[in-house]
């Protein structure tokens, strides 16, 4: 069994990060609505923070100066305020900036390239632009007109407008979604899923690649890789049982596919102050929820 969340003792600044739920119309296709402001006491130039893998794609938009992402080792390249992050399959290295302020689109597998304008398997283990689009730049010069406490009301309703009012994709993903859904919670195996969509194993691989961005077998290595980070990260349990409790071969297996999406081994990683990791998980101790 796996032991309850251990308590860190923290040696750099933590982010303030909030989430909420979408408005209801949204709920099918968005996860939640967050926000996350970087600690005045933060300074450029420590350590960079890990962003892990968890198969969802974001929208973000920084009303803030934007942070810096690592392109290359040792190469940082200051982001857009405008951003489309697509599903990734190993850490986002990022540099916060003092006086960030960033407000994030988290959507449910399956969703989000379409009302973006761009393919899902293009965005795969990138961060795009979304600045040229017209509905992006007035999303973040209104988000950041707006006063702090109406940002993320703000962006729900913007957001419930253009997925709304734009058009259909041309093929429906809300059976696609549904089963992406349940291989990211690990309540089904790929083959279980593909038969509920009544699609053969290639026509299930093509749509997940074209609405996902990755295949089935590799979305639910994604999810299963980020419950055992987090059980990793949260609790005291020992490496063995965290592998076993989430479904890996064996140790090895654990280690190598950990080190392969974390950048580090789960040692290194239960080790390592991270903490936009901790604030995305949801649940860090200076979390809040509105």
């Amino acid at each position: 069994m796996i032991a309850g969340r251990r308590a860190f003792t923290r040696v750099a600044p933590m982010p303030l990060y909030r989430e909420t739920t979408p408005p209801a119309p949204l709920r099918p296709f968005v996860r939640c609505l967050w926000e996350l402001v970087a600690d005045p006491a933060e300074r450029c130039g420590g350590p960079l923070e890990r962003v892990l893998p968890d198969g969802c794609m974001e929208w973000m938009f920084h009303v803030g100066t934007p942070f810096r992402i690592e392109r290359a080792p040792g190469v940082l390249e200051r982001q857009e305020h405008a951003l489309v992050g697509g599903v990734t399959t190993r850490a986002l290295l990022l540099e916060p900036t003092p006086d960030a302020w960033v407000l994030g689109v988290r959507f449910e597998p399956g969703h989000g390239w379409a009302h973006a304008g761009l393919a899902a398997r293009e965005l795969v283990d990138h961060v795009a632009s979304a600045d040229h689009d017209p509905w992006f730049a007035e999303v973040t010069e209104r988000l950041h007109d707006a006063s702090p406490d109406e940002r993320v009301e703000q962006l729900g309703a913007l957001l419930l407008a253009r997925l709304t009012s734009a058009p259909r994709p041309r093929r429906p993903a809300r059976d696609l979604g549904r089963a992406a859904g349940l291989l990211v919670e690990g309540c089904a195996t790929v083959d279980q899923v593909a038969h509920a969509c009544g699609l053969s194993p290639r026509q299930h691989q093509r749509r997940f690649l074209d609405e996902v961005g990755v295949g089935p077998k590799h979305l639910s290595r994604i999810a299963r890789f980020a419950r055992a980070a987090e059980l990793v990260a949260w609790t005291d349990a020992a490496l063995t049982a965290v592998a076993h409790a989430t479904g890996y071969a064996d140790q090895s297996h654990f280690a190598r596919e950990f080190r392969q999406m974390a950048g580090l081994t789960p040692r290194q990683y239960r080790a390592e102050t991270h903490g936009l990791a901790d604030a995305f998980a949801g649940s860090a101790p200076t979390s809040h929820s509105f």
